[in-house]
Parts: C-alpha cells; sequence; structure tokens
C-alpha cells in the first residue's frame, strides 16, 4: 500500500519550483513580449514544460 503514495523525483520538485518561479517573475523575459528575448524564452519554457510532462508521466505509471 505504500507503494502507491511515492515520493515526486527531486528533479520533478525543482523544476515545479523553476516554473513557479518564472511564471510569478514579472520583470523576467517570458513575461514581457517586448524583451528581445521573449520567443526564446517561451520556447525554452515550452521545452521545460513538456520535460516535466512527460517525467511526471514517468513517475504516474511507476
Amino acid at each position: 500500500m505504500a507503494e502507491l503514495f511515492k515520493k515526486k523525483p527531486r528533479e520533478l520538485l525543482e523544476i515545479e519550483r523553476v516554473i513557479n518561479d518564472l511564471v510569478e517573475d514579472l520583470t523576467h523575459p517570458i513575461n514581457n513580449n517586448r524583451h528581445p528575448y521573449h520567443r526564446d524564452s517561451i520556447r525554452a519554457f515550452k521545452d521545460l514544460m513538456a520535460y516535466a510532462d512527460s517525467m511526471a508521466q514517468n513517475w504516474a505509471s511507476d
């Protein structure tokens, strides 16, 4: 029964913290569409979200 409540991997928790920090930081280029690195930041953010999603799927399916 204890196996049903296994802990999230440390890397996934760290990624979730970084994502939360990015979304809350209003000065980050991801939140400013006039910033020269906005598009690159959005691409990197989407890649990070996809990686976290696949990691969460693997964690949930184990």
